[in-house]
């Protein structure tokens, strides 16, 4: 297993080399990862949702108008106050119980700094006991650590997407994260700033790809 997972990264990073306009890119430090209101905002909003046009407004509407929301505590005092749907501008009723449902975790489980949520999360069975809220899987547990600092990967359509172009065959979530994982291994690079990168190449073809069919 261990084997096909290093060939498998390896055939990823020879793939990678064979892309002229493939860059690697540095990840920028995450603005706002010691603020739980625009923490929580991003993550819960993220899954599905177009980053630029759709969740970074928000995510800076919650971070410059509540800029006190900074703890679970907090953030939930405004959120009561104003309501989910007001604060987040948000209509989609799934995605506010997530929120809520992830607020309760936090205060069950005494969270209330996002010092409190990175050591909480360094331990796997507080990831796991994340994912035990409806609707937080995988994706969104592993992408809420990488806005917290973590070194790690967070597999969205884009990682899959380029998993797939580079023929590799891979079974679930953890296998694809695994191969991105080793790859930014054997390139010397910090696993974020793979994922990044990858996100980016992917994003910036999607962008030309819309743009050929406008002409």
């Amino acid at each position: 297993m261990r084997e096909t997972m290093i060939s498998n990264a390896l055939n990823l990073k020879e793939y990678i080399q064979t892309i002229d306009d493939f860059r690697l890119i540095e990840p920028e430090v995450c603005p706002y990862c010691d603020h739980i209101g625009a923490l929580f905002t991003d993550a819960i909003l993220q899954a599905g949702m177009n980053y630029r046009s759709v969740v970074m407004p928000r995510v800076v509407h919650v971070l410059e108008v509540f800029p006190e929301a900074k703890t679970v505590k907090a953030f939930s005092r405004v959120l009561d106050y104003y309501g989910i749907n007001h604060v987040l501008n948000w209509k989609n009723n799934e995605k506010a119980r997530r929120m809520q449902n992830l607020m309760s975790f936090c205060i069950t489980h005494s969270i209330d700094t996002t010092a409190d949520l990175v050591l909480f999360l360094k331990e796997q069975k507080g990831v796991e006991a994340l994912k035990s809220i409806n609707g937080i899987g995988n994706k969104t547990c592993d992408y809420l650590k990488r806005l917290l600092g973590f070194d790690n990967v967070a597999v969205d359509r884009h990682i899959r997407s380029f998993i797939e172009g580079a023929n590799i065959r891979y079974d679930n979530y953890y296998d694809i994260r695994d191969i991105v994982e080793y790859t930014a291994d054997f390139m010397g690079v910090a696993r974020r700033t793979l994922d990044y990168s990858i996100w980016s190449y992917m994003s910036n073809q999607i962008k030309i790809q819309q743009l050929a069919l406008e002409f």
